[in-house]
């Protein structure tokens, strides 16, 4: 990944876990997952205080998985050099989601700014997540690229009026031209007419 001196980087040492639909029982909801995400939420507030970014943003997210307990020493050391895959559960959709709610509201403003979003999951010895963030589109730009299109089509639709306002008085004239030239035949018409 390249260096970049706005680059945002957040170490959260927890397990990662996936973003979990909050449950009912009985007349209470819960979610079961309110533990992990205010322990999330704790660890990016304490790295990170300087206000939401509001531009348009890239996210690369690394979720570093637990090892199981049972596997051997050697496969432990290969999926650590990433030879075993993590092909089981927390989906890393889930776990993204979890990841950017507990970043929403601090890092950035809202999960609608992320424009790029990298995310890859791979065992480790120390469970962690890792987030780096970087604004690619600062707020104004955004806005005023945002206004500049808004502006284009505006003046699409008034150069595409004024094309269909031309088209109609053309015909409208060509209407008249032609009403003109009957309007002359039916003078001689009658004129001959009143002759006879």
């Amino acid at each position: 990944m390249q260096e970049y001196p706005d680059l945002i980087t957040i170490i959260v040492n927890a397990p990662p876990y996936g973003w979990a639909v909050p449950r009912v029982t009985g007349r209470v909801a819960y979610n079961p997952k309110s533990r992990q995400k205010s322990e999330y939420i704790r660890q990016v507030r304490r790295q990170y205080s300087a206000g939401p970014l509001e531009g348009a943003i890239s996210v690369d997210l690394r979720f570093y998985m637990p090892l199981p307990a049972s596997w051997s020493r050697a496969k432990k050391n290969r999926a650590t050099d990433n030879e075993v895959k993590h092909v089981s559960k927390p989906d890393i959709d889930n776990m993204c989601k979890a990841a950017i709610d507990a970043l929403k509201g601090i890092v950035f403003a809202d999960d609608n700014q992320i424009c790029q979003l990298y995310a890859k999951k791979v065992y480790a010895k120390k469970p962690s997540i890792i987030a780096y963030i970087r604004e690619i589109q600062p707020k104004e730009e955004t806005m005023k690229k945002s206004c500049s299109a808004k502006v284009t089509k505006v003046a699409k639709h008034l150069a595409k009026d004024r094309k269909e306002a031309k088209e109609t008085i053309g015909e409208k004239k060509e209407e008249i031209a032609g009403a003109k030239h009957g309007m002359k035949r039916d003078k001689i018409l009658l004129k001959t007419l009143k002759k006879n």
